[in-house]
């Protein structure tokens, strides 16, 4: 009988760890993802912007991709990225078209959306101190990132909006 209570307590102490070991394991990546690891990180060291930079240029383009897709399709983009939340409330608000047609003049020859739309999110980038070139470096980044985390279809979606 002391045979069967010992493995009993032995098959308690490791479903209890695998238990503490995946819960770390959640949290940690979804933390890691969201932050410096993640997109940030990504962006931070492939473009050389700020961490205030890379989740406002980010949060920006969701936002733009949140109105060109539809409540559904946006919920897969948002589920492929952790913090979601967290990226369109760094966003810049739109300040409409005045002080962005600078940046933005190059890519409405490019763009097969609304000009109004592209120069909005110009004069985002452009408040936090970017070029309206930089959409066009942000973009591959985060289409990538939301492919390795939520797949090729996914990654269609937000690409498609982005165009």
């Amino acid at each position: 009988m002391k045979r069967k209570g010992n493995e009993m307590k032995k098959g308690k102490r490791v479903g209890f760890v695998a238990a503490v070991f995946l819960a770390a394991l959640f949290f940690g990546t979804s933390a890691a993802w969201a932050g410096e690891g993640g997109l940030v990180g990504l962006l931070t060291s492939q473009l050389g912007v700020t961490e205030t930079q890379a989740k406002g240029g980010a949060g920006a383009l969701f936002s733009y991709a949140k109105d060109k897709l539809g409540a559904s399709d946006f919920a897969k983009v948002a589920e492929a990225v952790p913090g979601m939340g967290d990226f369109l409330g760094a966003a810049p608000k739109s300040e409409g078209v005045s002080g962005a047609l600078g940046g933005a003049s190059s890519l409405l020859g490019k763009a097969k959306g609304s000009g109004a739309g592209i120069m909005s999110l110009a004069g985002q980038f452009a408040q936090l101190g970017l070029g309206g070139d930089m959409i066009g470096k942000f973009v591959p980044i985060v289409v990538s990132y939301v492919k390795s985390s939520g797949g090729d279809a996914v990654a269609g979606l937000l690409a498609g909006a982005l165009k």
